[in-house]
């Protein structure tokens, strides 16, 4: 029978490259080491390890079963976080990833709202854009997440994740005072900037704008990527290229030295928070989920 801590064994030698290094990672004796793994060998009934002077490496079997382990091992960490939170996050903690824009907008008003009401609920936080930070909800190393969609082009939901529905958050074309563009009505057609210099953002948005770009039919030249929005913000003031910029990021940023313009077609990403079905049931999981819905309605009536 394969067991669990014949698992965590496989792991941790496909890691650290021996056995008698594994075995001190999860604290067993050289011996028991072996142990284990001849049992797993037996019960998979073919040679798991193949072993070499001053190396270990897997078979072609083992690497299989080292597949399925990671996904099972995930797997029961997650569980064990999502029950540990059902008896642990009411007395206090709420874990949660966010992309840059959103950890300076929606977050610090969400959370002190929730602080207020209920002074006992701690938080920390891990800057991720999705789909890294997704990735973080389903091994149990957080229990909330702020991620983003593209509406257009379109991408689709994650999947097997509980959503909740924050704001739309449309991108604005921002352009350096001087710029030719000025003068120009309020709505830009894309098709107009087909000779311009971009200031790209994280690869996520990156792809976004060659993806919109492309629809308008041509491939825009990309001077710099960044995905530090006050970079952009004082690059595109410079004049060293044009940009999108989100409604959340020019909300957080000054913006004396930048003119805004809507562009056709417009692209827009759809706001949400992750979490599991589990966890959403948990009342301070719950009750951050439920501030964060309102102070984006907030911020979207701001727009």
């Amino acid at each position: 029978m394969i067991e669990i801590r014949h698992l965590q064994l496989l792991q941790q030698v496909a890691e650290t490259g021996s056995l008698s290094a594994a075995a001190r990672e999860l604290g067993v004796s050289q011996p028991a080491a072996s142990q284990q793994m001849r049992a797993l060998e037996r019960a998979v009934q073919t040679p798991i390890l193949l072993r070499e002077p001053g190396n270990t490496r897997l078979t072609e079997a083992g690497e299989i079963l080292l597949r399925h382990a990671q996904d099972i091992l995930a797997r029961l960490s997650l569980a064990q976080k999502e029950i540990a939170a059902i008896t642990e996050l009411e007395s206090g903690t709420v874990r949660l990833a966010s992309f840059p824009s959103s950890s300076a907008t929606i977050l610090p008003r969400a959370l002190s709202a929730v602080t207020r009401e209920h002074p006992n609920l701690h938080f920390t936080l891990v800057e991720a854009e999705p789909p890294e930070s997704l990735d973080l909800l389903r091994k149990g190393s957080c229990e909330i997440v702020i991620g983003y969609t593209y509406k257009r082009p379109a991408e689709p939901e994650p999947e097997g994740l509980l959503q909740v529905p924050l704001c739309e958050d449309p991108l604005y074309l921002a352009l350096p005072r001087q710029h030719r563009l000025v003068e120009d009505a309020e709505n830009i057609s894309l098709r107009k900037l087909k000779r311009e210099r971009w200031i790209a953002g994280c690869p996520r948005c990156r792809r976004q704008l060659l993806d919109t770009c492309h629809e308008a039919g041509f491939e825009p030249e990309i001077a710099f990527s960044t995905d530090d929005y006050v970079a952009v913000h004082r690059l595109v003031s410079e004049g060293f290229g044009v940009a999108l910029l989100s409604s959340l990021m020019l909300s957080s940023v000054g913006l004396s030295t930048l003119e805004l313009r809507t562009v056709a077609p417009t692209p827009v990403r759809s706001i949400s928070a992750y979490t599991t079905a589990a966890l959403a049931t948990v009342p301070a999981v719950k009750t951050t989920l439920e501030a964060l819905a309102t102070t984006s309605r907030e911020l979207r009536d701001s727009f």
